[in-house]
């Protein structure tokens, strides 16, 4: 396989340039043939400008993407983009080394991308994510944090990261917006956190569990992008062949991980809307559901029949209908059926209800 690291440190002894070593001697000792852009060490310049164009074929006034198209078809982009472009033609997979500034990618890379993805190769009009011109590429982001694990995330104090379509992640402009807007299949990106200020040790098994996912970068999951099938031909969303509407009765229940019987009234997966989901459980009288919990999943349970008991995390209390309870991510709980008849709730679920996102404890 051929690889082109993209690396951005200003200082050769920084751990982020360790990360940069490692992935350059693990990948090379696995048989794959290694380029390195080291943006600071080549001087590399980031301002797009009308200096990147031999040609204009506007010289009154610069629109550069327009400028780029022009200078893809007739060969006079200037030599250091076109030596950039020429390596990333020839990548299967691209790495990006690089360290968290402002909950942003460094200016110098931010600049490299403004230059090398131009217009009329690397994307234009509908040829975007899986039309790009990158498609059949891959890209995984290695980066490093100031900050500790606990910092991110979708319910920490910065908000998530990484992620893909949908998320709120702070790199999202990157790995969405940059690299797989252009077609790459972006990898689960690999984080480093809290590395200034932990010893050397903490660092050592940072660079062993780095070299760990080098090596078996080919079974590395990717982030989700958005799919073109979604939307219509000026990219609004198709919303038309959604169904708008469910009937309770109409939906055919089954037994989830936890143990009620569920009827999806409104599901991702078979209705087309986006963000959530609404379904109705029923707990049979004297039975109760299996403590779990879900990772990601925020819910609102609604009891519209019955009487039960909730158990969320270590706090228990008795629910009626017309009571709604408030369970977090990552809290343990279930409903036990205390009455004579069925406990009837609707489970409203964001992000929607998925059986990957249950652990049953």
């Amino acid at each position: 396989m051929n690889i082109l690291l993209i690396h951005t440190h200003p200082e050769p002894r920084s751990f982020c340039t360790a990360l940069r070593d490692a992935a350059v001697e693990v990948l090379t000792q696995e048989g794959h043939r290694v380029v390195v852009s080291d943006l600071y060490a080549m001087g590399f310049n980031p301002v797009a400008g009308a200096e990147d164009f031999g040609q204009r074929k506007n010289p009154d006034y610069l629109n550069v993407a327009l400028e780029q198209r022009h200078a893809v078809e007739t060969h006079t982009l200037a030599t250091d983009i076109r030596a950039e472009i020429d390596k990333v033609e020839a990548a299967d997979l691209l790495i990006f080394t690089f360290p968290l500034y402002w909950m942003s990618v460094p200016a110098l890379l931010k600049g490299w991308i403004d230059r090398v993805f131009v217009s009329g190769l690397f994307y234009g009009g509908k040829r975007v994510y899986e039309k790009g011109g990158m498609t059949g590429k891959h890209a995984l982001v290695a980066v490093t944090t100031g900050g500790r694990e606990h910092m991110f995330g979708t319910e920490a104090i910065h908000g998530e990261l990484t992620g893909g379509a949908g998320s709120g992640a702070m790199l999202r402009s990157f790995l969405q917006g940059s690299l797989g807007y252009v077609g790459f299949e972006v990898l689960e990106p690999f984080v480093a956190y809290h590395v200034p200020y932990v010893d050397d040790a903490a660092r050592q098994a940072m660079l062993v569990d780095w070299k760990e996912a080098l090596r078996h970068v080919d079974a590395r999951p990717s982030l989700p992008m958005p799919r073109l099938e979604d939307f219509d031909e000026v990219f609004r969303p198709v919303t038309a062949q959604r169904i708008t509407r469910s009937q309770r009765d109409a939906v055919t229940p089954y037994a989830t991980k936890d143990g009620s019987e569920i009827r999806e009234l409104m599901h991702p997966t078979v209705h087309g809307n986006r963000k959530q989901s609404l379904a109705e459980a029923t707990v049979p009288a004297g039975t109760r559901t299996l403590l779990h919990r879900h990772g990601v999943t925020e819910e609102l349970y609604h009891i519209t029949q019955g009487e039960g008991r909730m158990t969320l995390s270590a706090e228990q209390f008795t629910v009626r209908a017309g009571d709604t309870i408030l369970i977090p991510p990552g809290t343990p709980h279930c409903i036990e059926a205390t009455g004579a008849e069925p406990l009837r709730l609707l489970c409203c679920c964001a992000p929607a209800y998925a059986h990957d996102d249950t652990e049953l404890l």
